[in-house]
């Protein structure tokens, strides 16, 4: 066997093993992209179901998310008008005090 011979045995050995490589390669692919297909066929079937227990339970805490949001903004917007005004510093003094008069009292 000559060398002309090996390199034409390798060169057909190779194209042998580039066409496998393809389809293996091709296959996993339509592989991969019908399981895509599948997972989001899946996906809009639940989002367009939306009436499941997930969803109704989602709005209620939406809202009283929100619910809870308002009432902090209007406490902080209360405790804002409290330690700024000079009737909310008053009103903070006179707690205090009344705190330190309770607590010697009680000793």
């Amino acid at each position: 066997m000559n060398t002309t011979e090996k390199k034409q045995i390798n060169h057909y050995t190779s194209s042998i093993d580039v066409y496998q490589d393809s389809t293996y390669w091709k296959t996993m692919y339509e592989e991969l992209e019908e399981q895509m297909k599948q997972m989001m066929i899946m996906s809009l079937d639940l989002s367009e179901s939306g009436s499941g227990p997930i969803s109704d339970d989602l709005g209620q805490l939406q809202k009283n998310f929100k619910k809870q949001e308002k009432e902090l903004k209007r406490y902080k917007q209360f405790e804002h008008r409290i330690k700024v005004t000079w009737i909310g510093k008053i009103a903070l003094l006179y707690i205090a005090f009344k705190k330190t008069l309770k607590n010697t009292l009680k000793r």
